[in-house]
């Protein structure tokens, strides 16, 4: 930890079951949207599934470790040399959030900022009002991704309050003037064939 951090700042040793949950809700997500089952929003044709990355979990482990919700530049990995990253800190009194809990609401709330996107965006991401946070959800939904990791740290702030900071590291990133996804028939764009666990989503 960051000679910064609270003395009391612990990194949560995430189980294969809170791994698979981060997967999981993202993958049910992607799925969602790669249908077209989310309002306003076309079905994707070639969105892939996510897999966990151990390589991209220790790199959001080193951002966590700084205890303070800032993106680093050093998330990229020889295999993912355009990574993305989505940060999230979830604050509560008097004990810490749930780890499961914090994970469901963290990437909930990622999700969420579809209600200020639109189509336009997803076609050609450009510059958008600074009122309006998108880029969470983007970095979500980008279609190239096809790998996943994710940290979680705790730490009681000097307010008192209980902190729980989360990073997730995708393999692909939102990239200005590139679609988000492609859209078409669900799948129909799969070089490697569709998913067996999540319907509408490219097998990785």
């Amino acid at each position: 930890f960051q000679a910064n951090c609270p003395k009391d700042a612990t990194a949560v040793r995430l189980t294969s079951a809170q791994k698979k949950a981060f997967v999981d809700q993202h993958n049910a997500l992607r799925s969602r949207v790669a249908l077209g089952n989310l309002k306003g929003f076309s079905a994707a044709n070639k969105m892939s599934e996510l897999h966990w990355d151990d390589e991209l979990a220790y790199f959001a482990e080193l951002n966590v470790k700084q205890c303070k919700m800032a993106h680093d530049s050093c998330h990229n990995t020889l295999a993912f040399p355009y990574s993305g990253q989505n940060l999230a800190v979830l604050s509560s009194k008097p004990d810490f959030y749930e780890d499961d809990t914090a994970i469901q609401s963290s990437i909930q709330m990622w999700f969420d900022e579809y209600k200020d996107a639109d189509m336009s965006y997803i076609n050609k991401l450009r510059p958008h009002d600074r009122k309006k946070v998108i880029g969470h959800f983007t970095v979500m939904m980008t279609d190239r991704s096809t790998r996943i990791g994710c940290a979680m740290a705790r730490y009681t702030q000097p307010n008192g309050w209980k902190s729980t900071l989360i990073a997730c590291n995708y393999s692909f990133t939102n990239i200005l003037n590139l679609p988000i996804y492609t859209v078409g028939q669900p799948c129909s764009k799969c070089s490697s064939g569709c998913s067996a666990t999540y319907k509408g989503l490219c097998r990785s």
